[in-house]
């Protein structure tokens, strides 16, 4: 798994991923963005630290686990998903995207050889599962994760706001995951303006079309 870190150049809250600097390592603290086996994925505003990548037994799951943290307490986290090399890259729809009873559900478009489709969630903890069917246990980046965070004695929240998005076609697929800590632990759920900027990001960037997009960024809204 080819993971790098990008430069991010901030204007009038505008989101734009440079060419890569260097290859990012775990702990390692990145902004804005970073490369994933060739596809721009844009991170909200902050600091992230990548605590985890990891490729699943079978290698058809590659994946990493980014925190953002405010001292001890992780506020916010990333799972990034993407299909190992030679893998099937037919994942289909995430079964969250046709689900009635979730804050928002949307497919926008799924055929028998890409799709893209988003959903928001309230949860109790984040336990994903893996993106691909050729898995059955939990994602091995967050439980890597959810172990370095013990290890450092970070304080995970008891609830988040979960953004999940899944984009394939033909030669790959990504799922990304942003979770984030509800304040005082209430539910908010996630502000849909904010999901459709973020989805047509990720969609660009799965493409690697995020450089040119000169539009209004992650920048802005509750759950940055």
């Amino acid at each position: 798994m080819t993971v790098r870190r990008h430069t991010i150049l901030l204007a009038v809250a505008l989101l734009a991923i440079s060419a890569p600097l260097l290859a990012a390592t775990e702990g390692e603290v990145i902004r804005n963005g970073i490369e994933v086996d060739g596809k721009l994925v844009p991170l909200p505003d902050g600091e992230w630290k990548l605590v985890s990548q990891t490729v699943s037994r079978s290698g058809a799951l590659n994946s990493l686990t980014m925190f953002r943290l405010s001292g001890d307490a992780v506020t916010a986290a990333a799972l990034v998903q993407t299909a190992g090399a030679g893998s099937s890259t037919a994942w289909g729809k995430a079964p969250a995207c046709e689900r009635s009873d979730l804050p928002l559900a949307r497919v926008r478009y799924a055929s028998d050889h890409d799709g893209s489709c988003a959903w928001t969630a309230l949860v109790n903890r984040v336990t994903p599962k893996p993106a691909s069917t050729a898995d059955s246990t939990l994602d091995p980046s967050w439980l890597a994760a959810l172990a370095t965070a013990e290890n450092n004695r970070w304080r995970m929240p008891p609830s988040w706001s979960v953004v999940g998005l899944r984009v394939s076609d033909p030669r790959d697929a990504v799922q990304i995951r942003y979770a984030f800590a509800n304040k005082d632990n209430l539910a908010q759920p996630p502000d849909q303006a904010w999901v459709d900027v973020a989805w047509e990001r990720v969609e660009l960037g799965f493409r690697r079309r995020i450089d040119g997009l000169n539009r209004s960024g992650f920048v802005g809204g509750h759950l940055v």
